[in-house]
Order: C-alpha cells, then structure tokens, then sequence
C-alpha cells in the first residue's frame, strides 16, 4: 500500500490547527494566529503551529509535520494517519503498489454535509442581540432568510453562518461558540468540506451596478450593516461578503460572477497589521483586473468593537440626558 504523490500534496495542504479543531480537539491561542497549546494535562506541553504547521512536544522532545502529529496523537502507523488525514480531506483512498488505477481518480472534494441545527435558536440571538450588540430585527431577519442557524457540536452551542452557491445549496458554515468552550475563550472555525468561495453574504442587490462590501468574518459584516442602518444609509445595490479569513476566494468567486456589474469592492478587513498588510496585497490585486477598490477601515480593531462602542457610549449618553 502506498500515498501517491498528488495525495501528498493534499495532506501537506492540511492546515494542522482546523485539522485539530474539526476533530474536537480543544486548543488555546497561546500566540495570535501562530501557537495554539492542546489542552489535555495528559499530553503536557503539546504545541501546534500555524506557520510551519507542524508540532512540539516539550515533554518529550518530539517534533514533526501533520502525519507524525497523527500518528503520535493517535498510536496509529503513517498510512493509517494518511488515511485519516485523506478521509478528512475528502478522499481515503490509499492505492495499492499492483494497482493499475489512475493516481487521479477519486480525488474531488466532498461537498459540505451540514450538521443538524437546533430547534430553536434562542441562544444564539441573545449571543449576538446582547454580547455582540446587533439589533434584534436584523438577527431575526438573518435567521428568517436562513442565512443563520444555531447547532450543539461536541456539547457546546455555536451560531452558525450560512454561505450558498449560485442554486440556493449551503456550500460554507462558519461557527462561533456562543460560549466561552476552554479557559475562558471563544471557539470558533468552519465546518469541515466549507468551501470559502461560497462564504457568508447578505445580497441588497436589485439593479444591474452595485457596490461589494467585503468582511474578514460574518460577525464583523453585519454589524457594518447595523451601523449602516444607524446611519440611514441605503442597503439597496450593496453587496455584503465574508471572505472567510484574510484570502481573496469570494472575491474572486464574484468578480467571475458578477463581471461589470460591480461598480467598486470596498475591502473592510480588520484593523490591525494582519488584516491592513493583507488589504495592500490585495487592493494591488483587484487592481490588476481593473476592478475600482476603496479600504473602508474600522475606528477599532473590527466592526463589531465599532458597533459595541457607539451603543456604549449612547447609553452613557441617554443616562446622562
């Protein structure tokens, strides 16, 4: 039995740390989007890497990439973890030396197979109605329109947001506990299959021209449009996307889709130097295929500190009158 090549290639594509998060697997950001420790005594000082994505155990000494965190987290030999990894991945298929097989078949992606959603949705509208300060009718219209859903995923509660394709099917689920889930923080990943070229977007186009409004995350895209509506702004012909993280999918999914009917890509990505370094990258991108960019940039950190702020100060506001 052997891993053939184009099937390594997959593997090394597997980002270790959602790989550990779709498994369940309870991790702390130790360092911002590079470090995250697991969070099992047993296992002591086990630590995963974002930029070399590959892992250390301290207690051990031991060190490698995502196959021999597979093997040493599960007691299980290199193929198996392959196999593992591939079946995570959307194809399990490990060939055989005598195989006369094409190396190429059964390669496609699984499509995204959505968990079951509660039956109601109560806390994940007092999660984003009082936590995270949105207006209750623009939640309740979300949900109303399906674009959000609350589920319980290994026991915790995560509000979900929703991205479909051209036909109405849910191709991408983003989750975020409702909950702090381990030492106080908040989890929060996509689904495993989500594809990030159909991510969460509210659509208030109707004519031919429209602007795109385009959002690191789906919580920090509608509290743009909550501010949006406290500042009597039109929604009409705006175009609101997740990009799903800092990459440059949807955007391109609806530049394909959408062509010369947009008139401009306001690119709204979070305050800080991931998020203004990545904007560059990408306003010299989009520049290159004459697309008209703008960065709309958030006073705070993100949108939803934005948001948070201004009710903040509006209340003190109203107590003081």
């Amino acid at each position: 039995m052997y891993v053939n090549e184009e099937q390594k290639s997959i593997i090394k594509n597997i980002d270790i740390v959602d790989y550990a998060i779709a498994r369940g697997i309870k991790l702390n950001e130790t360092t911002k989007g590079k470090a995250y420790k697991i969070i099992e005594e047993s296992l002591g000082g086990f630590y995963l890497y974002k930029n070399s994505n590959g892992f250390y155990k301290f207690s051990t000494n031991e060190k490698g990439n995502i196959i021999d965190f597979v093997k040493l987290y599960d007691n299980c030999s290199y193929l198996e973890a392959c196999e593992k990894l591939l079946k995570y991945a959307g194809n399990n298929q490990i060939e055989n030396h005598k195989s006369f097989v094409s190396p190429q078949n059964n390669l496609t992606k699984q499509d995204l197979i959505m968990p079951v959603s509660d039956n109601n949705y109560d806390d994940a509208i007092s999660y984003l109605v009082n936590e995270r300060k949105i207006d209750k009718l623009i939640v309740l219209k979300l949900i109303n329109d399906k674009h959000i859903k609350q589920f319980t995923i290994h026991n915790n509660k995560y509000v979900g947001f929703i991205g479909k394709d051209e036909k109405g099917k849910e191709k991408y689920l983003s989750l975020r506990s409702i909950k702090p889930t381990f030492e106080n923080k908040y989890d929060k990943y996509d689904y495993k299959n989500s594809d990030k070229t159909y991510a969460f977007k509210v659509d208030y186009t109707k004519n031919s021209k429209f602007d795109i409004y385009l959002f690191e995350a789906p919580i920090d895209l509608i509290s743009f449009i909550n501010l949006q509506v406290i500042s009597q702004k039109p929604l009409e012909n705006k175009l609101f996307l997740c990009a799903g993280g800092l990459n440059n999918k949807s955007i391109n999914k609806a530049i394909e889709q959408y062509g010369t009917n947009i008139n401009k890509v306001n690119i709204c990505f979070d305050n800080d130097e991931p998020g203004n370094t990545y904007t560059e990258t990408l306003l010299k991108e989009l520049a290159n295929k004459n697309i008209i960019t703008m960065r709309i940039k958030p006073t705070h950190k993100d949108f939803n500190e934005d948001l948070v702020n201004y009710k903040a100060n509006l209340n003190v506001l109203c107590e003081s009158t």
